[in-house]
């Protein structure tokens, strides 16, 4: 639930690093304005990972936003190169699932902040014609973000 899926298909994680203390703090806010707590894990004491729905909560000062991407197949059998989950079609036979990760993490830099929001939160920026910053700021990930236009890649 503190994921989020793209429209492009792939499962965005959105997370924040910090002090331990900063982000201790920030998950009393987050309970202090009766958020649910599906929408928000802090993990280790390391990193707060939260939903795209929070974000007008957050304060991101003293804090380093990441965001990564995963992708998920169903097979046969298991690759065992990420969690799995197997999911019977009958008695004789069943599927996986898996969840891979489709690329390393990612900051997004104090002066990326608002646009990421309004490309791939709010949805704003390409109504206002912004589609230039997008391939500046975000040519490294906007396929996990983005279906392109026309016609797609075939293997």
């Amino acid at each position: 639930p503190y994921e989020d899926v793209t429209t492009a298909g792939f499962i965005r994680t959105l997370h924040v690093k910090g002090e331990e203390g900063m982000l201790r703090q920030r998950v009393d806010e987050l309970r202090e304005k009766c958020v649910d707590p599906a929408l928000y894990r802090l993990e280790k004491g390391e990193r707060l990972l939260f939903s795209a729905k929070l974000w007008p909560l957050f304060d991101f000062s003293d804090l380093e936003l990441h965001v990564g991407y995963y992708q998920t197949r169903v097979q046969e059998r298991p690759s065992y190169q990420g969690r799995h989950v197997s999911i019977p079609v009958n008695r004789k036979r069943a599927l996986t699932a898996e969840r891979s990760r489709a690329c390393r993490s990612r900051m997004i830099s104090a002066g990326e902040l608002p646009l990421f929001y309004a490309f791939f939160v709010a949805n704003t920026a390409k109504q206002n014609g912004d589609d230039e910053k997008l391939f500046v700021h975000f040519a490294d990930i906007l396929e996990y973000e983005e279906i392109p236009p026309g016609l797609q890649r075939y293997f």
